[in-house]
């Protein structure tokens, strides 16, 4: 089912070697028609490219190669999870995908527990504590930030009443 967007393949060779201590391989399809059906029913639309990243990388734990990231510590797994994220905050993703202008399908966790969306114009956010942050413009580039921390956390919108963080 790759279409070629993804592209894990020719991920940066650190990135390809956190996914691999994770269980991803080449070729990987994990099944998703039973979080694709849980997910649609709660009111998710999944884009192909959101197929794309979960058949590449459902249930898996992706651990930080580097956790002194530029602006920010980067110490915890990037978990993908997308029905426990996605089945209690419906109300979160369409609040936060109408600020950002897209519509947002879940994905998992990530720092703080974030909770880490995929928006329709492909890119992977994160959402917490009224924060919400830039991963990367496409699913390969925020898997990439997430393992290593290579560039500042970006954040992207602070809800009223929240201090911005990272400045």
């Amino acid at each position: 089912m790759s279409s070629g967007e993804l592209n894990l393949e020719s991920s940066h060779p650190d990135v390809l070697k956190a996914l691999v201590a994770s269980g991803w391989y080449p070729g990987r399809t994990a099944d998703i028609v039973g979080t694709l059906s849980r997910l649609t029913k709660v009111g998710y639309r999944a884009t192909p490219l959101a197929m794309e990243l979960l058949t590449n990388v459902l249930d898996l734990r992706i651990d930080p190669l580097n956790e002194q990231g530029v602006n920010f510590v980067n110490s915890e797994p990037l978990l993908i999870d997308p029905i426990g994220v996605g089945s209690r905050h419906v109300d979160e993703a369409q609040r936060i995908g109408a600020v950002l202008g897209e519509e947002l399908f879940p994905v998992g966790w990530w720092l703080s527990y974030s909770h880490v969306y995929l928006g329709s114009s492909g890119a992977l956010v994160a959402y917490a504590s009224g924060l919400v942050w830039r991963l990367g413009d496409t699913p390969r580039d925020g898997i990439e930030f997430a393992v290593r921390a290579h560039r500042r956390l970006e954040c992207l919108y602070a809800e009223e009443g929240v201090t911005p963080w990272p400045k």
